[in-house]
C-alpha cells in the first residue's frame, strides 16, 4: 500500500508580496497559493474563493503553474478600492493524489486608494457663489414662517 504524499498549502502571493503584509494592491491582481504537491485542477473552481470584506464571493479564474503545484486566481472583474480581500482553499480541496488538505489555506490583502476626482473642480469665485447661494437657501427654507427669523437655540 502507498501512502500519499502530504498535502499541504506552503505559502501565497499577491502581486508578488507576501499576504501578510499585502496592502495596496492594485484593482487586478494576481494571486498565487502554494501547495506541496500537484492539484487536482477539477476541485479548484468549488475549493477555492475569492471574498470581498471576507463574505462577498467575487468572481475569479484559475490557472496552474509548476506542474499543477500552484494556483493562480485572478479576478474576473476590477476589485473595488480600500477593501479588504480574503482568500482561502477549504479542506475539502484535493491533490491529483486524491489526499484532501488537512487545514483551510487563507490569506488576506487590502485594496488601493482610489485617488481620482469624484466631484467637479470649481473655481474660488464658483466655490464662493455656492457658498453664498447655500446659506440664502438655509435662512429662506428654515426661517420661522411668521417672523422670518433662523430658527436657532
Amino acid at each position: 500500500m502507498v501512502v500519499p504524499a502530504s498535502f499541504t498549502g506552503t505559502g501565497a502571493t499577491v502581486n508578488g508580496v507576501n499576504p501578510t503584509a499585502a496592502y495596496n494592491i492594485t484593482y487586478l491582481p494576481t494571486i498565487k497559493i502554494f501547495f506541496s504537491t500537484p492539484v487536482d485542477r477539477t476541485s479548484a473552481p468549488s475549493n477555492i474563493s475569492l471574498l470581498e470584506n471576507g463574505t462577498l464571493a467575487t468572481p475569479v479564474s484559475y490557472s496552474f503553474e509548476n506542474n499543477d503545484s500552484t494556483v493562480v486566481i485572478q479576478p474576473q472583474s476590477v476589485l473595488k478600492a480600500l477593501t479588504k480581500y480574503v482568500f482561502y482553499a477549504t479542506t475539502s480541496f484535493r491533490s491529483a493524489a486524491g489526499t484532501t488538505l488537512p487545514a483551510a489555506f487563507t490569506g488576506r490583502f487590502i485594496t488601493q486608494i482610489d485617488s481620482t476626482d469624484k466631484f467637479p473642480l470649481l473655481t474660488d469665485n464658483e466655490l464662493l457663489d455656492k457658498v453664498q447661494e447655500q446659506t440664502f437657501k438655509y435662512f429662506w427654507d428654515h426661517g420661522h414662517p411668521v417672523s422670518g427669523m433662523a430658527r436657532e437655540r
